[in-house]
Formats: structure tokens, sequence, C-alpha cells
């Protein structure tokens, strides 16, 4: 008995895997794009099955895993990441935010020298940032190239992020940001007005008009024993809405003369 054309039309159609999409989805990614599972569970139905794929990608070195939920294409040609950054593409899979903190900067600057010098720290290391979201901690590890001596090593980071509220957060990253962010997380009880001065003082003229901008995200104890705000900010916001219609607030928004926010 010959099929009909309905049979014959439905042997032509093959259902497609549970993780074809995702395999399509990696194979078009650079070689250095840092993703997150979160990324890709819109491509599949479970959980799960993802999980599994990615963890057998992980085994046969086809995936290298930064963190948990955080991977990349394997590649001797790979370059370390700093925990920084894999604490910011994290939060950002959870539609989070990520603040440095002194702790954080440091760290960063000493894990860039051991990277130039080609003798990265295998040792466990502990940094500290700053979310919008819940408390969390998680750890990084990576394989680095350390030299022909050391030649590869995991290198591991208890990576360590506590809540903050909104308005912190909204000081953003600059240095007058960070700056401003330090004297609150400080408290009124342990900041004096010498401290806030001090901080104030070290700061460039540019720098103190962002504050100015600033102050309408800080606490009134911190906002109200600032120096007289500069001229020139104040006459820069109170004229924002003629320059927003005007087209050009976009001049007070660049790095040095970030005044409007």
């Amino acid at each position: 008995m010959k099929p009909n054309a309905h049979q014959k039309s439905r042997k032509k159609t093959k259902k497609p895997s549970a993780l074809e999409y995702v395999k399509r989805y990696i194979a078009q990614l650079p070689k250095s794009y840092i993703f997150t599972t979160r990324e890709l569970l819109p491509l599949v139905k479970r959980r799960s099955t993802l999980d599994v794929y990615l963890s057998a990608e992980v085994k046969e070195d086809r995936l290298e895993r930064l963190a948990r939920g955080v991977f990349r294409k394997s590649s001797f040609k790979n370059k370390p990441v700093t925990e920084e950054r894999i604490a910011a593409i994290k939060r950002l899979a959870f539609a989070g935010k990520l603040a440095t903190t002194p702790n954080s900067r440091i760290e960063r600057e000493v894990e860039n020298r051991l990277f130039e010098s080609g003798y990265p720290d295998f040792s466990i290391r502990r940094t500290l940032f700053h979310t919008t979201n819940s408390d969390c901690g998680f750890q990084a590890y990576q394989f680095i190239n350390g030299s022909k001596d050391l030649g590869y090593g995991i290198r591991l980071a208890e990576i360590d992020i506590s809540p903050i509220g909104n308005r912190k957060m909204a000081l953003g990253e600059t240095n007058a940001g960070r700056q401003m962010r330090q004297l609150w997380l400080r408290g009124e009880d342990r900041c004096g007005i010498e401290d806030i001065l001090e901080v104030w003082a070290n700061l460039t003229n540019a720098e103190k008009m962002e504050v100015t901008a600033l102050k309408k995200f800080m606490p009134q104890w911190l906002s109200d024993h600032l120096p007289e705000a500069p001229k020139e900010a104040l006459l820069i916001l109170s004229d924002s809405l003629r320059l927003k219609r005007d087209g050009k607030d976009h001049q007070y928004k660049r790095p040095g003369q970030r005044i409007l926010r």
C-alpha cells in the first residue's frame, strides 16, 4: 500500500532536538564571548536538559566554565578574565547591577599586575562587590597558563556580593560617585564633617560639579555637609530642561562633564 500525501509530509517533518537551538546559538558566538545559562533558557523547555548539556561540553573541553552558570568557548588563546567582569556578567544575568568596593578595586590592580607578569596567583582570592539584589556568593575558577615552569593552574576566587539600596547604586562608578558612596556606607555616626570635607578637597573641579548633581540621591546628613556647589554646575542643572529640549544635554553626560543624569 502506497503512502498518501499526508503521510509523506509527516515523514519529511523532522522534530528539532531539545538542544538544537542552543547548539546553533553557541556555534555563532565569538570565541571570546562570555555567556550565561540564563541567556540560553528561552531556547529550551527544561532547565535540567540544558544543565546536563553544558556540563558535558565542559567535560569534553569544548566549553570553559568561569563560574557556576558562566561559560565561554574553550581555546588556548583565551585570556584571563577579571573577577570584576565575571561578577558583573553573573549579576547582569539576574537583571542586577554591580558596584565596586575599595577591596575589589585594590584586588583588580593586584590581579592586573599578576596577569601582566605572566605569573598569576593560583591561591584562593576573596573579593567583595555590591549589588541592588540580595546578597550572594559564588566561586569563580579558570585555567590559567602561568609560564613554562608553572604550566596550567586553576585560579580560584571567592566572590562575595552584598546588597545596597538603589540610591547608593545610582551614584555610579565614577570616582566622584564612588567617594560619595563610601562616605554614605560609613554611616552618619562614623562619618564627620571633617571626613566629608577631606574627600571634597581631593576632588577635581569636574568631579565637584558631578557631586552637585548626585546630591539628589544622597541622604540629607551627607548632602547638607557638602561645601557650596560650583555655580557652573547649578547653572547647568537649572537649565537642564532647556538643554534637553535643544538636544544639548548629551554634552554634560560625558566623562569629565558628567553632570546631567
